[in-house]
């Protein structure tokens, strides 16, 4: 149930009928990728522009929830579908296939606004690849898969038994930047 507000009235949602929505197969890889209990969010992006890629988009969707629900997709294959849905979602041309250049194209892009958003920038390879990781753990675990082991796909024991993701092995900047 959605609860209305001022003039709108309240939404009842059926569970049945959501089944047959062309996004049906792909919501707990929505659900994880976009940010849940167990994944952070992205920012600028919430549950409805990824479902909006996944109907713009469909087969190329599949193809990246086919990876992220296979409990023997290998950790690079599993890193591509994660680079493949930021390109998608940052919307870069069929000839921009390389996530660092998206980022750095769209900074560019941005620097010439008054109010620029660094925050809306897409990410580098390396923090989608640790977010695709992050997104196929929850999934595993949601598919019941009793073999995945969280330690092998870029979560990390917090002293005890408490797991935290590895965000990023990028550095935070370019070494030349930093001298």
């Amino acid at each position: 149930m959605k609860p209305g507000r001022g003039n709108i009235e309240d939404k009842i949602y059926s569970s049945r009928q959501s089944q047959e929505l062309p996004f049906s197969g792909s919501i707990l890889f929505t659900h994880s990728f976009t940010g849940c209990d167990t994944t952070c969010a992205i920012s600028n992006k919430d549950k409805l522009s990824i479902l909006k890629c996944s109907l713009k988009m469909p087969n190329e969707t599949k193809a990246i929830v086919v990876i992220l629900y296979d409990p023997t997709s290998t950790p690079d294959a599993v890193a591509q579908a994660g680079e493949e849905m930021s390109l998608t979602m940052y919307q870069a041309p069929p000839s921009e296939r390389d996530l660092n250049n998206r980022r750095y194209n769209s900074f560019v892009k941005s620097s010439t606004k008054i109010k620029a958003n660094l925050a809306s920038l897409p990410p580098t390879i390396g923090a989608a690849k640790r977010h695709s990781f992050t997104v196929y753990s929850p999934t595993q675990q949601w598919l019941l898969n009793d073999s995945f082991n969280p330690a092998c796909w870029g979560w990390v024991r917090d002293g005890g038994r408490v797991l935290s993701p590895v965000i990023t092995t990028d550095p935070i900047a370019p070494h030349s930047a930093l001298i």
